[in-house]
């Protein structure tokens, strides 16, 4: 009795497994299915990132050559960074000797625009204005660590670049031509910030790190008859002053997901 009663249950169950899961089952299907399917496209969007930031640079060694001239030295500067970041990584599930775990590993090319100048204008007798422009441009590789208890925060652990300085020299008001200055070098650098998300598509971020860059190897040429021949004493060749960019940093900018 007790067999014939469940048989009717069995055949109705069996023919169930073979002709598809039950309603609730496919429901819980089609949303698993469409959570993978949305944490795919979330890692596999791109994104572009602007910024502008505040740093501090070491040229003592230049200003120690500014200084004696009554020149004013060089100590700070704005840079513009636009960055372009094509999707996730494959990532680690850990940093190695931290342990923390990792949400996600962003890979960001950018271009950055370092300013540098000194301008200081003298009234002894004639009016002259003495210009340094040193500006830097540089493009870079910054690997970017989002952990997983901090979602909010992230790691740029080694951020490393190619950078030269980039239409710099000095100029005399009064004087044609410049004496232009150019070099190439590395440079590294390493960043802890927070970003808050503003909608689906937006979001703003704030950075603190330190950048090592240094230029050692300057050259120097007189261009448009800049002081022809130069004065006496004044080195052809290198300058022989180093040009110092490293120090601390803080930036700010916003990141468009597309």
């Amino acid at each position: 009795m007790i067999r014939r009663t469940w048989l009717p249950v069995l055949v109705a169950l069996a023919a169930t497994c073979v002709s598809g899961p039950l309603v609730g089952q496919e429901d819980a299907v089609s949303t698993e299915k469409d959570t993978i399917q949305t944490t795919s496209d979330q890692q596999n969007r791109k994104t572009i990132r602007l910024s502008v930031a505040y740093g501090a640079y070491s040229m003592e060694e230049f200003n120690d050559k500014l200084r004696p001239e009554n020149n004013n030295t060089v100590d700070s500067g704005i840079s513009l960074a636009l960055e372009l970041s094509l999707g996730e990584l494959k990532s680690p599930e850990k940093i190695p000797f931290i342990g923390s775990s990792i949400a996600k590993l962003l890979p960001n090319v950018g271009i950055e625009y370092l300013n540098a100048s000194s301008k200081t204008t003298h009234t002894d007798g004639v009016t002259t204005t003495v210009n340094w422009h040193i500006p830097v441009l540089g493009i870079y590789f910054a690997p970017e660590v989002v952990l997983e208890k901090r979602p909010w925060s992230y790691l740029r652990p080694l951020v490393i670049g190619y950078y030269r300085l980039t239409d710099a020299g000095l100029t005399l008001s009064g004087h044609p031509g410049r004496l232009a200055v150019s070099g190439g070098t590395l440079g590294v650098s390493s960043q802890v910030g927070a970003k808050q998300r503003f909608s689906e598509k937006y979001e703003g971020f704030i950075e603190a790190g330190y950048r090592w860059l240094k230029f050692t190897d300057v050259h120097q040429t007189s261009e448009g008859g800049f002081l022809h021949p130069l004065p006496p004493g004044t080195p052809a060749g290198n300058l022989p002053q180093s040009l110092d960019y490293s120090g601390l940093t803080i930036r700010a900018g916003i990141v468009g997901y597309f």
